[in-house]
């Protein structure tokens, strides 16, 4: 079985034939946000306070995150201000909250998902993007056509779409079909 944190990875991998179609499902969701140090010391609160103040960035040029900031700093009409005061590129979640805390005093911000001050809060604070900039993106799975066991992992796959693997994504901050927010 795999689990990636957004559609095109997944796609890439059926491209490829590893995966069987069919069982492609949706686990949740996360939303983007800005990552801010502990108390906000800089006092950041907008994407446009990113764009306008002095201030260093921290994103994710790779696996889910890839193009999260592009995405949202276009949206804004920003991007060209953004672009300029990222300093840093994490490759993927793990390696981005490492950098992270390994950059106190040289990264004032990043551009993540919220799931870090959920998973993380005592290494940072999110600060929310209204809607009409916020990207949303799934977490999702599927079986590899290589697996022996379908049916089980069928329903691996049914359980973490149930209600009661959806309560645990709830509470690290993914958005599920319980928790959904309309517009």
């Amino acid at each position: 079985m795999v689990c990636v944190g957004a559609e095109y990875m997944m796609d890439d991998i059926e491209v490829e034939k590893l995966i069987l179609r069919e069982t492609r499902a949706t686990v949740g969701y996360r939303r983007s946000m800005i990552l801010v140090r502990k108390g906000n010391p800089r006092g950041i609160r907008t994407l446009q306070d990113l764009a306008d103040k002095d201030v260093r960035i921290l994103v994710c040029g790779g696996a889910c995150q890839k193009g999260l900031w592009d995405d949202i700093s276009s949206k804004a009409m920003v991007t060209d201000q953004i672009r300029s005061k990222i300093v840093e590129y994490g490759v993927g979640c793990l390696d981005t909250l490492r950098r992270w805390r390994r950059s106190e005093g040289r990264i004032d911000a990043g551009i993540t998902w919220n799931v870090y001050g959920r998973i993380w809060p005592i290494y940072c604070e999110m600060v929310e993007l209204p809607r009409d900039l916020e990207v949303l993106r799934s977490t999702n799975v599927a079986i590899l056509r290589s697996c022996t066991n379908n049916k089980l992992l069928q329903s691996f796959i049914d359980f973490l779409r149930s209600d009661e693997s959806r309560q645990v994504y709830d509470k690290w901050g993914w958005i599920t079909n319980r928790s959904f927010r309309p517009s």
